[in-house]
């Protein structure tokens, strides 16, 4: 499918058509260069796979009501998920993410994926509830992967993962902890696992 160019205001019109159980607003394979401003309100089930974002996008604040999928998507600026609700599952799998990527103090009720993503800056957590796993398998993470005070309720996926540095001060892991053929030693450092540690 060829790459599409649509307005930040057409993509912000679709993301926020009333959810339809059943049904994902396609927003597929395009190109989008201006901000993207979504912050406080509400998302449908939303489809951006293989979507390229050329500056920077803000979800600050909104209520993702249905699927949210971002696979094999590239962001070339920063990517803000401060304080956003996840209803469903998201995926960011072979996402390139080149500016800071912030889930910051956010509530994620499904699952919620960055495998074999490629993550060239910092990746914020900290705060953040994910009620399915978290998983990071595979993933490339140029920067730190910070996880402070986290919950993963679910289980920590970090299969594979190749990271620079890594904060897990107060995190709490409540399911399964993947650290096969993870790269560094200090994924363990401040980390409460309650369930079973792979490695």
């Amino acid at each position: 499918m060829a790459a599409r160019v649509m307005s930040s205001d057409e993509v912000r019109r679709r993301a926020t058509e009333p959810l339809i159980v059943g049904e994902t607003v396609d927003l597929r394979d395009l190109i989008i260069e201006t901000p993207l401003n979504l912050a406080d309100i509400a998302i449908a089930n939303v489809d951006f796979s293989g979507t390229h974002f050329r500056a920077a996008v803000s979800f600050e604040g909104a209520e993702c009501r249905g699927l949210t999928w971002f696979r094999n998507c590239r962001f070339d600026s920063t990517v803000t998920f401060t304080r956003a609700l996840f209803e469903n599952d998201c995926r960011f799998d072979g996402a390139v993410v080149v500016g800071l990527l912030d889930f910051t103090a956010c509530e994620l009720r499904g699952a919620a994926t960055f495998d074999r993503s490629r993550l060239q800056a910092d990746a914020c957590f900290d705060e953040a509830v994910v009620h399915g796993n978290l998983s990071f398998a595979s993933a490339t993470i140029l920067g730190r992967l910070s996880l402070r005070h986290a919950n993963c309720l679910g289980g920590l996926w970090l299969d594979g993962v190749e990271l620079a540095a890594f904060d897990g001060e107060g995190l709490e892991i409540h399911g399964r902890f993947w650290l096969r053929d993870a790269n560094s030693d200090a994924l363990q450092n401040g980390v409460i696992a309650y369930g079973y540690v792979y490695r």
